[in-house]
C-alpha cells in the first residue's frame, strides 16, 4: 500500500537515488587517480541524477581526509550567455565561493580567456589550500554537455579544457565529469576533448535496482505484478518513477495499467525521445519491435538491413541501450525493453524514415529461402511450384537493383507482396522466419 508519493519523475532523483553503486564506486576511485568522465544517457536516463549523487559522495567531510575531491555542479540549461569568457567566470566562481580572501573576477582581452583563468587559480590556490589542506582536486560536474557544444561559436573552450586536464601545471588539480546525450558530436573539428574521456554509459535497472526503487514507497509487490511493472517499463529509471507516482493505493493489474494511460496523456516524452533517433536508429529499433519474442540474433539482425547499415549496428544497439529502450547484457540477443514505449512506437512509427534492404540484401534473403524449400520435406509438385515463383520473383530483383529510390520502393511492394502471398499458404508458413520478414516489409512499403 502506498502512502504519500516519494516519486517525482521531474526533478532529479537526489533523495530517492538507486542503482549504478558499482559504477559510482569505480568512478570515485579512478577520479582519485586523475581520471575524467563522459556520462552518456538518453532523456530522462537519469544522468543529472547520477551527476548529484555524485556531488553528495565527493562533498568533503573533514579536513584530514587523504587527496579530497571538491565537487562542483554546472548545468548548462541554466545558462544563457555562451561565450568562452562567461564560462570560465562561471567555472571561477563555482571554486573560489565561500572561501574569503579571494579576488574577484577581472575580465581580458578576447582569445586570452583560458590564460586569464589559470591566472585566477593560480592565485586563488594558497586560500583553496587554506580551507581544504594541500592535498585537495576540483572535480567540475557539468550537465548537459551538448548544450555547450551547440551554443558555443567555436571549439576553443573544449581544446582548453583538454590542456587544463592532460598538460598544464594545474592538470593534477582538475578532474571533470561531464553529462550529454551525444558526445561523439561534441566539437565541430574532430573531438579531441572527448578522447581523454572515460565513456560511463547510462542502462536499464537490473531486477535488483528495481526492487529496490519501488520498495521506497511500497512494503511489497506480487510477483505478478511486479513482471507486469517490469515488462512495463522496461526497468527504465524514468519509467519506472513516472509510473509509480501515479499509484495512489495497491500496486496491482488495474492500477499499473491506469497509471500507463495516464502517462501517456501527460507526457510527451516519447515524441521528443523519438526526435533524437537517427533513421538508422529507428529502422534497427523497429526491426527488433517487431520481431518474435522482442528479441533478434545479431548475426540475423545483420542478414537482414540494409548493407548501410550492417558496419555501425554495434554503434546503432550502444545508442537504443543507452537510451534504455533495449536491454543489450546478452551480446548476442538484443531484446526490447519497456513494451509501453514499444506500443507506442508502433502507433507513431515513422515509415519514411525506416530504411529498406537493399535489393542485394532482399536477393540474398531469396537465395536463403530458395535453400530452405529444396531441403523441406514437400511434395515434390508442391516444392517445384514454390521454386518456380520465388525464382521468377529472383529475377524481378535483380532488375530492381539501379533503381532510384522512388522506383524501387515500387517495385519493392509489388514483388514483396508476391513473395508474402506465397507465404501465405499453408505449405510456405512453415517458413516462419521469412514469412515475418517479408511481413515487415510489405508493412513498411505499405504505408
Amino acid at each position: 500500500m502506498c502512502n504519500s508519493s516519494v516519486y517525482n519523475s521531474r526533478q532529479p532523483a537526489i533523495n530517492s537515488f538507486v542503482g549504478y553503486n558499482n559504477e559510482l564506486k569505480d568512478l570515485k576511485q579512478r577520479l582519485k587517480e586523475g581520471c575524467s568522465f563522459a556520462v552518456i544517457g538518453g532523456r530522462r536516463m537519469g544522468k543529472t541524477s547520477f551527476l548529484k549523487k555524485l556531488e553528495k559522495d565527493l562533498t568533503p567531510v573533514n579536513a584530514l581526509a587523504s587527496k579530497r575531491a571538491i565537487p562542483y555542479f554546472l548545468d548548462m540549461l541554466a545558462i544563457d550567455d555562451f561565450t568562452t569568457a562567461n564560462l570560465y567566470k562561471k567555472l571561477y566562481n563555482l571554486v573560489v565561493n565561500g572561501i574569503s580572501g579571494i579576488s574577484e573576477w577581472e575580465n581580458c582581452k578576447d582569445n586570452e580567456h583560458y590564460d586569464n583563468f589559470i591566472a585566477h587559480i593560480k592565485n586563488a590556490k594558497p586560500h583553496i589550500e587554506k580551507e581544504y589542506g594541500d592535498n585537495w582536486y576540483i572535480v567540475f560536474l557539468i550537465d548537459e554537455i551538448d548544450r555547450a557544444a551547440n551554443k558555443l561559436p567555436n571549439d576553443y573552450f573544449f581544446a582548453q579544457l583538454r590542456n587544463l586536464l592532460t598538460v598544464s601545471e594545474l592538470k593534477d588539480y582538475f578532474c571533470i565529469v561531464v553529462a550529454g546525450v551525444n558526445l561523439n558530436n561534441l566539437t565541430k573539428a574532430g573531438s579531441p576533448f572527448n578522447n581523454i574521456l572515460i565513456h560511463q554509459y547510462l542502462h536499464i535497472f537490473n531486477e535488483s535496482e528495481a526492487r529496490e526503487l519501488v520498495k521506497l514507497n511500497f512494503a511489497s509487490i506480487n510477483s505478478e505484478c511486479e513482471k507486469m511493472l517490469f515488462n512495463v517499463t522496461g526497468r527504465h529509471p524514468f519509467l519506472m518513477q513516472a509510473i509509480l507516482e501515479k499509484i495512489r493505493g495497491p500496486v496491482n493489474v488495474f492500477s499499473i495499467n491506469e497509471a500507463v494511460v495516464r502517462f501517456l496523456k501527460e507526457h510527451t516524452d516519447f515524441k521528443e525521445w523519438l526526435r533524437t533517433f537517427s533513421d538508422k536508429e529507428i529502422t534497427l529499433y523497429y526491426l527488433l519491435s517487431e520481431s518474435p519474442d522482442n528479441k533478434l540474433d545479431i548475426n540475423a539482425i545483420r542478414q537482414k538491413v540494409s548493407r548501410t547499415i550492417r558496419a555501425d549496428i554495434d554503434d546503432l544497439l550502444l545508442v537504443l541501450k543507452y537510451h534504455g529502450i533495449i536491454e543489450h547484457n546478452n551480446l548476442q540477443s538484443p531484446r526490447i525493453s519497456s513494451t509501453m514505449f514499444k506500443d507506442w512506437f508502433k502507433k507513431h512509427c515513422p515509415y519514411d524514415n525506416i530504411i529498406l534492404p537493399d535489393a542485394a540484401t532482399l536477393q540474398n534473403e531469396v537465395v536463403n529461402f530458395i535453400n530452405s524449400i529444396n531441403s523441406a520435406n514437400l511434395q515434390i509438385n508442391q516444392k517445384q511450384i514454390l521454386l518456380d515463383l520465388v525464382n521468377t520473383i529472383s529475377s524481378s530483383i535483380k532488375s530492381m537493383q539501379d533503381s532510384d529510390k522512388t522506383t524501387y520502393k515500387t517495385a519493392l511492394k509489388t514483388t514483396t507482396q508476391k513473395i508474402y502471398d506465397i507465404l501465405n499458404s499453408d505449405v510456405a508458413k512453415t517458413f516462419k522466419e521469412f514469412y515475418w520478414w517479408i511481413n515487415l516489409i510489405v508493412k513498411i512499403v505499405g504505408n
